[in-house]
């Protein structure tokens, strides 16, 4: 899938995944291998043996965890030196996505790779606990469409060494200072939106992901500027989060070199409508020729799971007209029509008019 037509959407090279997951759970969990590996330190294995301890003790069969690692070169260190180095990771991770530059690009390719029918998406640095996950996926059960990890909620708690808590002050001052800049300026309700928790029902997560454009960090942000333009909220939860160590400042500067480039980048697509998805309800573009080459049917099937079509007309007689048709027939919201034609073998105009006269 390709920036184009669509306008918003990320380049995306692979096949669009089907709304109907396969699993209960997907667990995706970002992984830096450069230059701040969090992986190899023992705090970080302990919490994700204990996230599969979680996952096989609740969704025993059902579920998966997909590794998404990114690093500041496509050229960077292979993360199979690492499953090398630690072999508990490879009972721990059964699929993982090539690795990626930025952090938004790796959660991006593990959604659209993903089985589950929800979606989860952890912090190695900030750790937080599979009680969160557990009742997010209750509220889930309960309607919800999307829950995130609220830091800054009075009832949340955090561990923190007693040498950073000099820096505690200072850390948290900025981010509620960034965190103001970014409800004032982009009009959001959340008060914590890049805690970098959060869950997802699948449909939404594929949607919503479709939309967003911003590899890095900010990507988070996005999640809750789609959320907005489409009248949804997150369900904010409070969570108990770890907090081991500060961060440096090469990348204080360059996050907030990031946010200052960024911001106007929002603001711009707020006003041209490139977060709201097209509504059914007011949506009434026709797709032609479905049959005509298996090309054609997958380009007609991608943009109808989106939200894009209202109309899809099938070319009778031709080679492939039953080609992904039962995938067609699971969109929900649309309609299927017959294109009529006497050109195309094995119809021809004389064939029909002796049956139609006979």
């Amino acid at each position: 899938m390709r920036q184009g037509m669509l306008g918003c959407l990320p380049t995306w090279e692979g096949p669009f995944p089907t709304f109907r997951g396969t699993l209960d759970v997907t667990f995706i969990m970002p992984v830096p291998f450069k230059p701040h590996n969090l992986l190899v330190r023992p705090q970080a294995l302990q919490y994700l043996e204990s996230i599969r301890r979680f996952l096989q003790k609740e969704y025993p069969g059902r579920h998966e965890i997909v590794l998404a690692p990114y690093g500041p070169s496509q050229d960077g260190p292979p993360p199979d030196k690492t499953y090398r180095r630690h072999a508990d990771l490879e009972a721990l991770f059964r699929r993982r996505p090539a690795m990626a530059v930025n952090v938004g690009n790796a959660v991006r390719a593990a959604v659209f790779r993903s089985r589950g029918r929800s979606i989860l998406v952890g912090n190695l640095e900030y750790q937080h606990p599979a009680s969160f996950f557990r009742e997010a996926l209750r509220d889930l059960s309960r309607g919800a469409v999307a829950v995130r990890a609220d830091r800054r909620s009075p009832e949340s708690k955090f561990s923190i060494p007693t040498s950073l808590i000099p820096l505690l002050h200072r850390r948290q001052t900025y981010g509620v200072l960034l965190n103001r800049i970014l409800r004032t300026l982009l009009k959001l309700e959340t008060v914590d939106g890049l805690s970098g928790a959060y869950v997802l029902r699948r449909a939404v997560a594929l949607r919503v992901f479709s939309r967003i454009s911003c590899p890095g960090f900010l990507y988070e942000i996005e999640l809750d500027l789609v959320a907005r333009a489409n009248r949804w909220t997150w369900k904010e939860r409070p969570t108990h989060f770890r907090f081991e160590k500060e961060k440096p400042t090469r990348r204080v500067l360059t996050e907030s070199a990031e946010i200052l480039a960024w911001l106007p980048r929002f603001m711009r697509n707020m006003s041209e409508g490139k977060y709201e998805f097209l509504k059914m309800r007011g949506n009434h573009l026709f797709a032609d020729d479905w049959g005509l080459s298996r090309g054609i049917n997958e380009g007609i099937l991608r943009i109808a799971r989106l939200g894009h079509l209202k109309h899809v007309s099938i070319m009778a007689g031709t080679p492939y007209a039953t080609y992904r048709l039962k995938e067609l027939k699971h969109v929900r919201g649309i309609d299927l029509g017959l294109h009529f034609h006497l050109t195309l073998p094995p119809c021809s105009p004389a064939k029909v008019l002796f049956r139609w006269i006979a």
